[in-house]
């Protein structure tokens, strides 16, 4: 994506996510997985492409497959639109293949240009969020530098915005949860809650369970803000 004005890049790049560095308590639950294993280090080969226009937009629709090794892999289904009001919308589904029995995060993680270096939220803040941690977090407009401390870990959004002190730069709707890590922001439709004591053996364990018939779905969209005049 680009902005007019000498074609900024504001977007460089885009990937498929489905793994993040484990906590402590993370690699308890998998204490027996591979130590070398990153699911993100795949390999990626695109099975289908199919392109059509209409008075609404382009339509790509893809279906890749993203392999790790002969043990671990990920298809994955794409429908990318871009609309003639040039927002891009982004849905997909997910069907992974792994030896572990649940995935920390999915999600897809854009390169965001230099420069673009505050982000600002509309969800719970201003710190962590997941589906098992929302009573401490409020619900408000939040906002702080990239690697700041209100900028730091995942988020429970409803929208978010990234940009450059001029306010030039995207805001991801859809995604209900993203992190900002550097350059890279994940949107995430999906995240595992987060370890819990003394948790009751009745309640809910926020996992994303992995098997034969696993399937995860995510959607969101990307507008690009234009930023002040000057």
């Amino acid at each position: 994506m680009s902005a007019s004005e000498g074609t900024v890049k504001l977007i460089t790049g885009s990937r498929f996510t489905i793994w993040r560095t484990l906590g402590p308590t993370d690699s308890v639950v998998m204490r027996s997985r591979p130590a070398d294993l990153d699911l993100n280090k795949y390999t990626t080969a695109v099975k289908s492409w199919k392109v059509t226009e209409n008075a609404s937009g382009v339509r790509i629709e893809a279906e890749a497959e993203h392999t790790v090794n002969e043990k671990n892999g990920v298809a994955v289904s794409y429908v990318y639109e871009v609309g003639r009001d040039g927002v891009l919308r982004v849905s997909y589904a997910v069907r992974p293949r792994v030896e572990l029995p649940w995935l920390p995060e999915i999600g897809m993680e854009f390169e965001t240009a230099a420069g673009l270096d505050n982000l600002r939220w509309l969800g719970l803040g201003p710190l962590d969020a997941y589906p098992n941690e929302r009573f401490a977090p409020v619900l408000g407009i939040y906002a702080g530098g990239a690697g700041s401390e209100t900028a730091k870990g995942t988020k429970a959004v409803r929208w978010a915005e990234v940009t450059s002190d001029q306010r030039a730069g995207v805001r991801v709707e859809g995604a209900p949860y993203i992190r900002l890590e550097g350059r890279n922001l994940r949107a995430l439709p999906s995240v595992v809650g987060r370890s819990e004591k003394n948790r009751r053996p009745d309640a809910a364990e926020y996992r994303l369970d992995t098997g034969p018939s696993a399937t995860f779905q995510g959607g969101f969209s990307v507008a690009l803000i234009a930023g002040e005049k000057k």
